[in-house]
C-alpha cells in the first residue's frame, strides 16, 4: 500500500518535489543556475494543471459559473498563498533593514499587490517573488476571461476561447515589448509577458476533462512525449540566450516552447508510481512543503553561508554550511507548513 495520502497523485508530488529541488539547487551552487529556470517552469505547468484544472471542473460541472463562484475560487486560492507570502514579505523587509537587498521606498507598495514586475523588471528585493506575481495575476485574470467568455459562448467553447487568448496575447506582447538583450529580467520575469506559462498546464487539464480519448492517448505515449519534452526543456537554458541574440520574436517563441515542452512530460509524471513507500512519503512531504521551501530557501542559504564564513572562514566555511543550510530549509519549511499554511487552509471557505 502506498505510504502517501490516497487522495494525492504520487507522480505529481514527485513533479513538484523535483521542481523545488531544481530551484534550490540553482541557488545552492553556481554551476546549477540553469536548472532554476526549469524548476520554475515546472511549477508553472503543474500549477496550471492542478489549480487551472479546478477552475475547469467548476465551470463544466456546476449548474452555473458566475460572480459568487469566482469569488469563492479566489478566496480559496488566496487563503492558500497569501499568509506565507506576506510573512516572508515582512522577513525580506527586516532583511533589507539589516543591509540585505533593497527596493526604493516608492516601489515597496507594489509588492503586497504582486505588481513589482507587472510590465517591468522587479530588482533584487524579494527577488523570487517574481514567479508568485505571475501566478497570482494569472489566477486573477484568466478566470475573469472565462467568466466573460461564458456570456458569449457555451461552456467548453468559452474555456477554449479564454485558453487561446492567454496562449496568444502574452507571446505577442513578448515579441512587441520584450527586451532580448536583458531576456532573463525583462522577459522571463515580467508578469504580462509570461501569463501563458501556466496555460499549457490548463490546456492539459481541459483535455483530460473534455477529451478523454485524447488524454488516454497522451498517457499511452507518455514515455515518448516525456523524452521529447525533456530533451527540449533541458536544452532550453542554452537555447534561450541564442534566441535572444536573434531578437525579441525568436525569444518570444522560445518562451512558448519551454513550457510546452515541459507540458509534454506531464502525462508521464501523472502516471508515475514511485517504487518504494518511503520514497513516496518523502516526495509527498517535500511537495507539501515546497511553497514554504520556495519562500524561505534564499535567506536561509545566505544566512548559512554567512555563518559558515564567520565560524570556519573561507571556502571551508561555505562547504560546511551548505548541507546544514539545506537541513534548515527543510525543517523550517515543515514548521511553516504546520503553523502558517495549514491553519489558513483549514479556515478557507468551502468550495462553491
Amino acid at each position: 500500500m502506498s505510504a502517501a495520502s490516497p487522495a494525492r497523485n504520487p507522480g505529481l508530488d514527485a513533479m513538484r518535489a523535483t521542481a523545488i529541488v531544481l530551484v534550490i539547487g540553482c541557488h545552492f551552487a553556481r554551476p546549477l543556475e540553469a536548472f532554476g529556470v526549469l524548476g520554475v517552469e515546472l511549477f508553472f505547468v503543474l500549477s496550471g494543471f492542478l489549480i487551472g484544472g479546478i477552475l475547469v471542473r467548476l465551470v463544466l460541472s456546476r449548474p452555473s459559473f458566475g460572480g459568487a463562484e469566482l469569488r469563492n475560487f479566489w478566496a480559496r486560492r488566496w487563503f492558500r498563498t497569501l499568509p506565507a507570502f506576506y510573512l516572508f514579505l515582512l522577513v525580506n523587509l527586516a532583511w533589507m533593514a539589516l543591509g540585505g537587498p533593497a527596493a526604493p521606498a516608492r516601489e515597496l507598495w507594489l509588492y503586497p499587490i504582486f505588481s513589482q514586475n507587472l510590465l517591468w523588471p522587479a530588482g533584487g528585493f524579494f527577488a523570487i517573488a517574481w514567479s508568485l506575481a505571475v501566478e497570482e495575476w494569472f489566477y486573477l485574470l484568466f478566470p475573469l476571461a472565462v467568466l466573460i467568455a461564458l456570456r458569449l459562448l457555451p461552456r467548453r467553447a468559452a474555456l477554449w476561447a479564454a485558453l487561446g487568448l492567454f496562449l496568444v496575447v502574452p507571446a505577442l506582447l513578448r515579441g512587441w515589448l520584450g527586451q532580448a538583450g536583458d531576456w532573463d529580467e525583462s522577459v522571463r520575469k515580467v508578469v504580462l509577458l509570461r501569463l501563458d506559462a501556466l496555460m499549457f498546464g490548463v490546456a492539459l487539464a481541459l483535455v483530460q476533462r473534455t477529451e478523454p480519448a485524447l488524454w488516454d492517448g497522451l498517457v499511452r505515449r507518455r514515455h515518448l512525449l516525456a523524452a521529447l519534452g525533456g530533451v527540449c526543456a533541458v536544452a532550453s537554458p542554452l537555447l534561450l540566450p541564442r534566441l535572444a541574440a536573434l531578437g525579441s520574436w525568436p525569444l518570444a517563441a522560445g518562451f512558448s516552447l519551454l513550457p510546452a515542452a515541459l507540458a509534454l512530460t506531464l502525462p508521464w509524471w501523472h502516471a508515475l508510481r514511485l517504487p518504494w513507500p518511503r520514497l513516496e512519503t518523502a516526495s509527498e512531504r517535500v511537495s507539501l512543503y515546497s511553497y514554504s521551501m520556495y519562500l524561505c530557501h534564499v535567506p536561509v542559504l545566505i544566512a548559512g553561508n554567512a555563518l559558515g564564513q564567520a565560524t570556519l572562514g573561507g571556502m571551508a566555511g561555505k562547504i560546511a554550511a551548505k548541507p546544514l543550510a539545506l537541513v534548515a530549509v527543510y525543517l523550517l519549511s515543515a514548521a511553516l507548513y504546520r503553523w502558517v499554511e495549514q491553519p489558513f487552509l483549514r479556515r478557507r471557505p468551502r468550495e462553491a
